[in-house]
C-alpha cells in the first residue's frame, strides 16, 4: 500500500506526515480571507497597465514618495537616538530609579501619534495656549514638526527592543574585551553594538512603518505623503485608479523597509548560555548623573506628563466653559462615553476573533511542519507592516465588489482588523507553542485522551499567559487604530478614534481632550499586561 493511500480519511500529507483537516480547512480559511485583499488590491492596480504606469512615474508621485522617505528618515533618527539612548543610560549606567525608568518609559505608546500632534498643535499654534499665555506661536507644521511628533511616540519601540538586548550582554564579554586592553568607547562598538545590532534594525523599522502609514498626523500638520494622498484619494476624489496605484507604490516601499529592517538585523546570530551569563555592572555616570536624569525626565515629561495634563485641563474648560461653538458640535455627535463603549467592544471583539482564528495556523506550522503549513502560515500575515489605509482601500474594493450589501457594516471592519494585525496574533501564539513540552501531549494521547481533550486540558492552560499578552497586543492596537475605526465603521459606530479626530479636523479642540484622555486610560491597561509579559518573556511590542 503506498503512503497516500495509507493516510487516514480527512487527512493530508506534508512530508509524509498526515495533516489534520480540523486544522487545514480553518487555517486556509484565514490565509484566503486576509490574502484576499491585498492580492486583489496589487491585481486591479496591475490591470490598469499603462494608467498604473503614468501615475507612478509622474512627478508628483516623486514628490510624494521623497517626502515620506524624509520622514522616515528623520523619525527614525529621533527615534532611535531618544530611545537607544535612555536604553543604554538605564540599563548600563548607575542611572536612579532604573526600574522605574523600564515601565515608564514605555507608557507613551498609550499615546498614539495623532493625539500628540493635536496636543502640541492646540499647544503651539497661533492663538494656541502658548501663543494666549506668553504671546509665542511655533505650529508644529512641516518634515520638523511631522518627524518630531512621530519619532517622540515611536521611541519607546527602540527603548524596549534595546533595553532587552542590553540586559541578555553577559558581563563576562566586557571583561574578556578589558583583558585586551580596549577602551569602553571601543569595547562598546566592537561588542556591545553588534550583539543590539537586531534591536537597532527594529528601533529604525517601527517608526519608518508609522511615518509610511499614518495619515492622521500627517494631515493634522499638513505634510502630504503617500498616505496623506491616498487618504485623499479615498475620501474626497474617489479615484479608484489612483488609489490602487498609490497603494502598489505604499506596499513597494513598505518591503523595502521590511528588507531593510532584515539588512540591519544581519545573518549572525549570538547566544548566551545561562550557565555563563552574569548581569552588566552598571558604569558610574559621576558628575553626568544629573544631566542624564534630567534628559529622561524630559522626554518622559513631554511625551507623557504634558500631553496627560494639557487634556485634562482642555477637557475641564471644554465641560464647564463651553463655547456656543463647543455645545453645539457636541450635541451633534453625541457622548464621548458612549464612543469609549464602542471602541472597548469593539477591541475586545477583534482581539477575541484574531486569537481564536490564530491558533488553527500557528499549531499547523507549530507540530506539522512542512511546505503546506508554511504557505498558510506566510499568506496569514500578508497584512503585516501594511499601512492601515492600504489595508481599508483593499478590504473595500474586495468587499465592494463581491458583496456590496456588506459594506459599512461590523463583519467588514473586523475583517480588516484581521488584516493588519493577525500576525500579532499569530507571534503570540507561536511563542507559546514554542515553550510547550510536546512529550505532555504525545503521553495523554498515549493513554487514549483524544486530540481536541488534550488541547483543552493540556494546551490551553499552557498557553494562556501568551494567549493572554496576544489578546492585549492586538487590544491596544485595534483600540488606536485610526484608518479602520474611521473609514470602515458602520454610520454612527464613532469610537474613540473617530471623535477625537473629528473633532481635530473641525478645530475644535478642547472637545477631543476628553475622548483622547480616555482613549489613553484605556490603552494603559492592556500596556501594563504587555509590559509585565514583555519583563517575564521578552515579548515584541511591535
Amino acid at each position: 500500500m503506498s503512503e497516500a493511500t495509507a493516510a487516514r480519511p480527512g487527512r493530508v500529507r506534508a512530508r509524509g506526515r498526515a495533516l489534520p483537516w480540523t486544522l487545514v480547512l480553518p487555517s486556509a480559511a484565514v490565509a484566503a480571507v486576509i490574502a484576499a485583499p491585498m492580492v486583489f488590491l496589487v491585481g486591479r492596480a496591475l490591470a490598469s497597465g499603462r494608467a498604473t504606469l503614468a501615475l507612478l512615474t509622474s512627478p508628483r508621485i516623486f514628490v510624494l514618495l521623497g517626502d515620506t522617505l524624509a520622514l522616515a528618515a528623520l523619525a527614525s533618527g529621533i527615534s532611535l537616538a531618544i530611545g537607544a539612548g535612555l536604553a543604554f543610560l538605564v540599563e548600563r549606567t548607575d542611572l536612579p530609579g532604573r526600574q522605574f525608568w523600564r515601565v515608564a518609559l514605555a507608557l507613551p505608546l498609550a499615546i498614539p501619534p495623532y493625539i500628540g500632534a493635536i496636543v502640541f498643535l492646540h499647544l503651539l499654534s497661533r492663538g494656541g495656549t502658548m501663543d494666549r499665555l506668553i504671546g509665542i506661536a511655533l505650529p508644529p507644521y512641516g518634515l520638523a514638526g511631522a518627524a518630531f511628533i512621530v519619532g517622540l511616540y515611536t521611541f519607546p519601540y527602540s527603548f524596549l527592543f534595546t533595553s532587552a538586548a542590553l540586559r541578555r550582554v553577559s558581563r563576562s564579554l566586557d571583561e574578556v574585551a578589558r583583558t585586551t586592553g580596549r577602551s569602553s568607547i571601543r569595547i562598546f562598538w566592537t561588542v556591545i553594538l553588534p550583539l543590539v545590532r537586531p534591536a537597532v534594525g527594529a528601533g529604525i523599522f517601527f517608526p519608518s512603518l508609522y511615518a509610511l502609514a499614518d495619515f492622521g498626523t500627517m494631515v493634522l500638520l499638513r505634510y502630504d505623503t503617500l498616505a496623506t494622498e491616498l487618504y485623499y484619494q479615498l475620501t474626497a476624489f474617489y479615484d479608484r485608479s489612483a488609489a490602487s496605484a498609490l497603494a502598489l507604490q505604499a506596499i513597494v516601499l513598505t518591503l523595502g523597509f521590511l528588507w531593510l529592517e532584515a539588512r540591519l538585523r544581519g545573518r549572525r546570530r549570538f547566544h548566551q548560555t545561562d550557565a555563563s551569563w552574569r548581569p552588566p555592572t552598571p558604569q558610574r555616570l559621576g558628575r553626568s548623573r544629573s544631566p542624564a536624569l534630567a534628559w529622561a525626565c524630559v522626554v518622559l515629561g513631554v511625551a507623557l506628563v504634558l500631553p496627560v495634563m494639557l487634556l485634562s485641563l482642555w477637557a475641564y474648560a471644554g465641560a464647564v466653559h463651553p463655547t456656543e461653538a463647543e455645545r453645539l458640535w457636541t450635541a451633534s455627535v453625541g457622548s464621548p462615553w458612549h464612543a469609549a463603549g464602542r471602541s472597548l467592544l469593539l477591541a475586545a471583539l477583534a482581539s477575541t476573533v484574531i486569537l481564536i482564528l490564530a491558533i488553527p495556523p500557528a499549531y499547523l506550522r507549530a507540530r506539522w511542519p512542512g511546505i503546506p503549513a508554511w504557505v498558510m502560515w506566510a499568506a496569514s500575515q500578508a497584512g503585516y507592516a501594511l499601512p492601515g489605509v492600504v489595508v481599508v482601500l483593499g478590504v473595500a474594493f474586495l468587499t465592494n465588489t463581491i458583496a456590496p450589501w456588506l459594506y459599512g457594516m461590523l463583519p467588514v471592519m473586523l475583517g480588516a482588523f484581521m488584516v493588519r494585525y493577525m500576525s500579532q496574533g499569530l507571534r503570540a501564539v507561536e511563542s507559546g507553542l514554542s515553550q510547550l513540552p510536546q512529550r505532555l501531549g504525545e503521553a495523554a494521547r498515549g493513554l487514549g485522551e483524544r486530540p481536541a481533550r488534550v488541547f483543552w486540558r493540556i494546551d490551553v492552560p499552557l498557553l494562556r499567559p501568551s494567549l493572554t499578552a496576544g489578546w492585549a497586543l492586538v487590544f491596544l492596537n485595534v483600540l488606536k487604530d485610526l484608518p479602520v475605526n474611521l473609514l470602515l465603521r458602520p454610520p454612527g459606530f464613532d469610537t474613540l478614534p473617530v471623535r477625537t479626530w473629528l473633532s481635530a479636523t473641525d478645530g475644535i479642540y478642547t472637545q477631543a481632550a476628553l475622548p483622547s484622555l480616555l482613549l489613553i486610560v484605556t490603552a494603559a491597561l492592556p500596556l501594563a499586561v504587555l509590559l509585565r509579559y514583555a519583563a517575564k518573556r521578552g515579548l515584541e511590542l511591535g
